[in-house]
């Protein structure tokens, strides 16, 4: 397991690596349990994920799986992410997915 925090580069391990045709070619399932207090303006969420990807040179296969932990805020009326703590339970092949490797030290 990978614990990946909102103050990680993230970004960087997000960006999808553009195929020929510059489709994802991915299917991403989200699964999520709310938890909110109204009257102090916070929320919670835990969510898992399972993302599928299929190319010309990979068969349809899930590539990553795992859960995130967030927590919002309401200001001015508005819900607002103020942490996500990404969770990386499962790895397959990101080779058409991603621009670099998922690193084992959450960086």
């Amino acid at each position: 397991m990978r614990r990946i925090t909102s103050g990680s580069p993230i970004v960087a391990i997000r960006r999808r690596r553009p195929p020929q045709d510059l489709q994802a070619r991915t299917s991403n399932s989200n699964t999520r349990r709310r938890r909110s207090d109204h009257q102090l303006g916070t929320a919670s969420a835990r969510s898992s994920y399972t993302v599928l990807q299929q190319t010309d040179a990979l068969a349809l296969q899930p590539i990553i799986c795992g859960r995130y932990h967030d927590t919002f805020q309401r200001i001015d009326g508005r819900w607002w992410f103020a942490t996500r703590t990404m969770f990386v339970d499962l790895v397959g092949d990101l080779s058409h997915h991603l621009l670099r490797e998922l690193s084992t030290d959450g960086a």
